[in-house]
């Protein structure tokens, strides 16, 4: 009897060792299913973050394009030539519903960053070109400081000591191609 109390111990010994191989087995998996969990949001949110940048990047380059400019920017209804000193009008049926438009969209309808656009992939990391759309607001009256007083369209002729107002679209994709970012802002550009 004494012997088949051995060969009971032994067993028992084989069975706790394969329970507690079984559990931690099932705890490192579940500790790497979290790691690449946390691995997927830190990437994504890594991509959001850099859309966010390359959008800026093209907000500023419309805003530079706009500031740079020698003279009053002309409105159209199509594709604008920036070569030609051209801009949207504000409100134009072909630019409804921009923001959720793809890369195709604003490669046929924007402008590029530019020159330094193409080093927007590259130094910020941006997976396609960022784009930026300019719309011409009508001209307003530069007195009061406050925008929405000066924004008059079409009540004032344009002339000396008029503001020109105008708001750029920017579009930029991160690193992943999967969180778009369109962000918007009005600028003023005074004309003599």
């Amino acid at each position: 009897m004494h012997r088949n109390q051995q060969y009971q111990q032994k067993g028992a010994a084989l069975i706790i060792s394969l329970v507690l191989l079984t559990m931690l087995t099932t705890l490192g998996v579940t500790a790497m299913r979290s790691n690449l969990l946390d691995v997927r949001i830190h990437n994504n949110t890594k991509s959001k973050l850099v859309a966010l940048q390359c959008a800026e990047a093209a907000l500023l380059a419309g805003e530079n394009w706009i500031w740079e400019s020698t003279e009053r920017p002309y409105e159209v209804e199509v594709v604008p030539s920036q070569g030609a000193n051209q801009v949207w009008v504000l409100g134009t049926a072909a630019l409804a519903g921009m923001e959720q438009q793809d890369a195709a969209w604003w490669d046929a309808n924007a402008w590029s960053y530019g020159t330094g656009l193409s080093n927007a992939q590259n130094y910020i990391g941006c997976s396609q070109t960022p784009y930026y759309i300019v719309e011409k607001f009508n001209v307003a009256a530069a007195t009061s400081g406050n925008v929405e007083a000066e924004i008059s369209f079409g009540a004032l002729a344009s002339g000396s000591g008029y503001n020109d107002y105008f708001r750029i679209t920017a579009y930029g994709v991160g690193t992943l191609d999967t969180a778009p970012v369109v962000l918007q802002t009005t600028f003023a550009k005074p004309y003599n």
